[in-house]
């Protein structure tokens, strides 16, 4: 093949193949590609793609739109089926990308012509304009952040970028479960995260202090690591009359000023009636779960956690020129409050900053509710967002001679079962665990299931809308469906109740066909014994056994303050400011509290990693550490040696009070764990859901802002120096997005 393409022939242009004696990395290579290219347009395509017929020509007619050689073009990107090498069909295939705070970026969703930052793997540029803005930073290695030096480059220096109508590339994205898409060759994260530190440095020019608060940069801010020589993007700046970020802000504002990355104010969200606050609960990727948790408070030294930081933020449809906001974003993460339908709970997902999704149309009203699926003033809202009692148990099968959930019918209709009548609808009610009613309610966590909803048991309430079963009959049997939603029970073949969507009746699917005996939940299988829905009891009570301590989110609150106490040398007892006894270790080497006395002191080990030291929290009667431990219960352990993993990591900070685990990431950032303190008093979480707002108002349901504040990248751009009125766009034009 690479014979063919050196030769050239019939229907083949010669080709010059550039080799190198050693691995250079992609940034370095696609850098040598580019600088011995000798065409007129140098073209970039990833190895692992398939471009349509024509894109070329799609190409050369978008450069050519405004007849400057500083347009840098780039295709629709559609998926590539890895083990057929076809495109993958359906799905309109992504453009253009935009910048996050973080120096990462996401996909803009209906971004119109322009482009405000390429994904980097796929674009054509004239050599010229390659040539004159140096291509790529020749100090970057490996991989990550090109794209963004490459996409600033060119709007801050004169160019633009813009989508080739017509232009199509199937692109192969990694799929974990695909063995042939998995990464072979890792690249170092201090290597991706210097790039990107060198890409905000070159061009945030103020704005690089945002960036810089995101923790994958502790190695820069903390640790002392140098970003290397930057001298090359000041000769640039200077030759091309470069402008300032805020111009690139400015030109997008659509985005940052009107999508709200740029808020006023950031704060948490109080409900009064339980005193607690809006909590983000992370999963491992999207959605995330919300709940109701102890107010994290602000303290003069510590901001609130980050899982309790919100502002307003995507554009709002409804108005002249779609201006900020009309959603409600978990601050730094780009994840908006977001529910589809009433009776369900409420998660995060990524932002639609464009304002399109009714799902994410969330407001503070001045009565102090939270709307739902906001439509304007004249149409109200169609949910608002309450407490959801706390889950008791969850769903499980059982055989019918053990089974303890029954049946209680609701209202009169009925329908003619196989040994009397069966009720239209029902609650299914626990006789263990107080009372307890099983409700279709959001899946924690993040399976592969297509459903992100479950069956569980929490307190009965006759107001709880996803408590009510509705009965259809069905192939000699009934279809029990969750409320008025589109979810039916299914037995998932005998082995576990799902909440699941309904399947069309045309499908004949016998999972979910139920039969009810005795006030009692059956699926049977064509041949064996039939199982019985039954609720497993696994609710642990708000405080733990013997005053245990547990990890959770820090707050100022009592169960929480420990302060240091008689120190001598480098020991101390660790005193708790609302009980008086010490902080101790108990049976089975758990974590309480006990009579302050020389058997309970505490030492601070500090072991030097690279950076800051790293610090442990040592009994010292014991010489065993504070181990996270499992299910954020933890113990003494033995004391890590050398290097110190995660779960040892504790500081003690003397204001206010708190034993503190600290953030960790991973990914390039794009994955964290928080920070977490000792509490000895653990405010149960309660799930945030759905509901009527004339029910949620007859509650007493109430919401509030807390802790407002001015967030750092709103006082940068108040500062900035703006574009002065009259000064043409970067780009020269603009196209509506």
């Amino acid at each position: 093949m690479s014979e063919q393409l050196l030769s050239g022939g019939p229907g083949v242009p010669k080709m010059k193949i550039v080799r190198h004696e050693h691995t250079l990395g992609l940034i370095s290579a696609k850098k040598s590609g580019g600088d011995a290219a000798s065409g007129d347009v140098i073209v970039f395509f990833d190895c692992h793609v398939s471009p349509r017929k024509g894109w070329e020509m799609a190409f050369l007619k978008q450069m050519k739109r405004k007849h400057d050689h500083r347009t840098i073009v780039v295709p629709t990107i559609t998926s590539l089926n890895p083990d057929t090498w076809k495109e993958i069909p359906g799905g309109g295939g992504g453009k253009v990308c935009f910048i996050l705070w973080n120096n990462d970026f996401t996909w803009l969703y209906n971004p119109g012509r322009d482009a405000p930052l390429m994904s980097g793997g796929l674009l054509a540029l004239s050599r010229r304009w390659w040539e004159e803005t140096g291509g790529y930073d020749t100090k970057m290695v490996a991989w990550g952040g090109e794209n963004i030096d490459q996409s600033l480059r060119s709007w801050l220096c004169g160019g633009r970028i813009e989508v080739a109508d017509g232009a199509y590339v199937a692109h192969m994205w990694r799929d974990p479960k695909n063995p042939k898409t998995v990464l072979r060759y890792p690249i170092p994260t201090k290597d991706v995260m210097r790039n990107k530190a060198r890409a905000a440095t070159a061009w945030f020019g103020d704005f690089t202090q945002k960036v810089m608060t995101f923790p994958e940069y502790e190695m820069f801010t903390k640790n002392g690591e140098s970003i290397g020589d930057m001298s090359e993007f000041a000769a640039l700046k200077e030759k091309l009359s470069c402008a300032p970020f805020t111009s690139y802000l400015d030109r997008f504002s659509y985005i940052y000023l009107d999508g709200g990355l740029i808020p006023d104010q950031v704060f948490q969200l109080r409900e009064k009636k339980t005193g607690l606050c809006l909590h983000i609960k992370r999963n491992d990727r999207a959605p995330h779960n919300v709940v109701l948790a102890a107010c994290a408070g602000h303290h003069d030294l510590h901001q609130s956690s980050e899982l309790q930081l919100f502002h307003r933020g995507n554009r709002d449809a409804s108005k002249r020129g779609k201006p900020c906001c009309s959603g409600i974003m978990h601050w730094n993460f780009l994840q908006c409050l977001d529910a589809q339908r009433v009776g369900m709970g409420v998660q995060t997902f990524e932002c639609e900053i464009g304002g399109s999704s009714q799902h994410q149309k969330v407001q503070l009203s001045e009565e102090g509710q939270l709307l739902w699926n906001w439509k304007g003033a004249w149409s109200g809202a169609l949910g608002c967002f309450a407490p959801q009692a706390p889950k008791l148990g969850v769903a499980t099968v059982t055989s019918v001679d053990h089974c303890s959930a029954m049946v209680e019918a609701l209202g009169d209709e009925t329908f003619p079962g196989d040994t009397g009548t069966v009720p239209s609808a029902f609650r299914l009610k626990s006789r263990d665990g107080g009372g307890a009613c099983a409700a279709a309610g959001t899946k924690e966590g993040n399976g592969d299931s297509a459903s992100n909803m479950e069956l569980h048991f929490r307190p009965c309430d006759e107001q709880d809308a996803a408590q009510i079963f509705r009965v259809t009959p069905r192939f000699g049997g009934f279809e029990i469906k969750a409320g008025d939603s589109d979810y039916c029970l299914d037995s998932g073949g005998g082995s576990q109740v799902l909440v699941y969507p309904c399947y069309d009746e045309k499908a004949h699917n016998l999972n979910q066909v139920w039969r009810i005996r005795a006030a009692r939940l059956l699926w049977e299988a064509e041949h064996g014994n039939p199982i019985c829905v039954d609720a497993k009891i696994t609710h642990e009570k708000v405080t733990p056994p013997q005053g245990e301590y547990r990890l959770v989110t820090c707050a100022p609150k009592p169960g929480q303050r420990l302060k240091k106490h008689e120190e001598n040398g480098e020991t101390f007892l660790l005193k708790d400011q609302d009980d008086g006894r010490c902080l101790s270790a108990l049976s089975g080497n758990v974590l309480g509290l006990s009579e302050c006395t020389n058997q309970h002191r505490w030492r601070i080990r500090s072991t030097n990693q690279g950076g800051p030291p790293v610090t442990q929290l040592q009994h010292e009667a014991s010489t065993m550490c504070i181990d996270a431990g499992t299910d954020q219960k933890p113990i003494l352990y033995p004391c890590h040696q050398g290097r110190v993993n995660q779960p040892q990591k504790f500081a003690v900070l003397e204001e206010p009070g708190w034993i503190q685990s600290p953030l960790t990431w991973g990914d390039n950032g794009r994955r964290r764990t928080f920070e977490l303190c000792l509490d000895r008093l653990p405010v149960q979480q309660q799930g945030v859901a759905i509901q009527e707002c004339q029910k949620t108002r007859a509650a007493g349901v109430e919401w509030e802002v807390l802790n407002p504040f001015v967030p750092l990248e709103r006082q940068l751009w108040e500062h900035a120096a703006k574009p002065p009125k009259g000064t043409p766009v970067l780009g020269g034009d603009m196209a509506p997005p």
